[in-house]
């Protein structure tokens, strides 16, 4: 299953891309699994490799991975993650008129 998210560049919101390893029996939480991330265009964002915490750096497109391991076995899942300019009408600045 993969999943897809457009964010603006200028959205200063945390993300984070999630891995959800379940137990094929029963569908419980699976517990021993190491997970990690992985993108492949850090001039678009980049991800903490060991939590998934993502960083937007630029515009463009990314394809983000997750793996999961638990001894011999791993299963992984990717995701999309578009990066858009923004809105170029919301300021990046304040200002404060004084009176003297």
């Amino acid at each position: 299953m993969s999943a897809s998210l457009t964010l603006s560049l200028d959205d200063t919101g945390t993300h984070s891309a999630v891995l959800t390893c379940v137990n094929t029996q029963d569908g419980s939480p699976a517990t021993g699994v190491t997970i990690t991330y992985a993108g492949d265009n850090d001039a678009v964002a980049t991800i903490a490799p060991d939590s998934g915490a993502l960083r937007l750096v630029g515009v463009g497109t990314v394809n983000l991975t997750g793996s999961g391991v638990r001894g011999a076995f791993s299963h992984s899942d990717t995701g999309v993650l578009t990066v858009t300019a923004g809105d170029p009408n919301k300021g990046d600045f304040s200002a404060t008129l004084g009176l003297i």
